[in-house]
């Protein structure tokens, strides 16, 4: 293992950054420390790597879900294409969860086209374009609040609406008996909606780089596995295989140096 001082790690690092590591192994000596910062640091990024996994796949099926149900005709008989992202084309339930967002998302993949292209970029962005601009956020809003806040009776309503007609086709739950399935759950929304929530945080906390000591790994390797499991049930394996969480869990360098996680 590489090492360096306490020293230039507090010049860095910072020592409020480290104080939690040195709370959590201080007895142990600099070294434990260190090696202790450097295990979160890897710990972090098999967290982003796995959850990346949950973003993806939870983001194309919510999209191949609303695409067919924006195409369908509304109450009032109006026809929508599926492209729900589309200026005009959002059925009004979605445009009202998700209008703003789905705005936002089209600015900034334009942004993106002339980023990558700019003699080209004055190309109109496509709906995958926008759909890979949604955030784990804006997507998981659909299902319920963002931190859980208190929302208007309405907002509610209509993603029990949105749920019943169509997201509920996301989470099929197919390795479950019918009568245990999410999708069949008279509280299936809230549910999965409070497992999209604690991994959104998770995410956010992982992507701003924020300490991860008090994070339970197996309860989040739980969680992302049952979320993945809704979707389809080969997903946990296919996210599992390359998955560094397990191992790190194992060597939690403070269950080697006897120190309570």
């Amino acid at each position: 293992m590489a090492k360096i001082s306490m020293q230039t790690a507090e010049e860095f690092l910072s020592v409020p950054r480290l104080q939690p590591y040195v709370a959590a192994m201080g007895v142990a000596g600099e070294d434990a420390v260190l090696a202790l910062y450097q295990w979160a640091v890897e710990l972090e990024g098999a967290f982003h790597a796995t959850l990346c996994v949950v973003e993806i796949s939870s983001r194309n099926a919510i999209d191949r879900e609303l695409r067919s149900w924006n195409s369908l005709p509304n109450s009032s008989g109006d026809t929508f294409t599926e492209e729900w992202t589309e200026l005009g084309n959002t059925r009004e339930a979605l445009k009202t969860l998700l209008g703003p967002s789905i705005g936002t998302a089209r600015h900034h993949a334009q942004r993106e086209i002339e980023r990558k292209s700019p003699r080209n970029g004055q190309r109109e962005p496509t709906h995958d374009d926008i759909v890979a601009q949604l955030t784990f956020g804006n997507l998981s809003s659909l299902f319920c609040a963002p931190g859980h806040a208190e929302e208007s009776e309405e907002r509610e309503n209509l993603r029990q609406t949105l749920w019943d007609e169509c997201l509920k086709n996301v989470f099929p739950d197919r390795g479950q008996p019918v009568e245990r399935r999410i999708c069949s759950d008279f509280n299936g929304r809230q549910r999965i909606g409070r497992s999209l929530e604690a991994l959104r945080r998770l995410r956010n906390r992982v992507a701003h780089h924020d300490c991860l000591l008090e994070v339970d790994i197996k309860k989040s390797v739980d969680s992302i596995n049952s979320v993945l499991a809704k979707l389809d049930p080969e997903l946990p394996r296919f996210a599992m295989e390359k998955s560094q969480l397990r191992r790190l869990r194992r060597e939690d360098p403070r269950r080697l140096n006897s120190v309570e996680p």
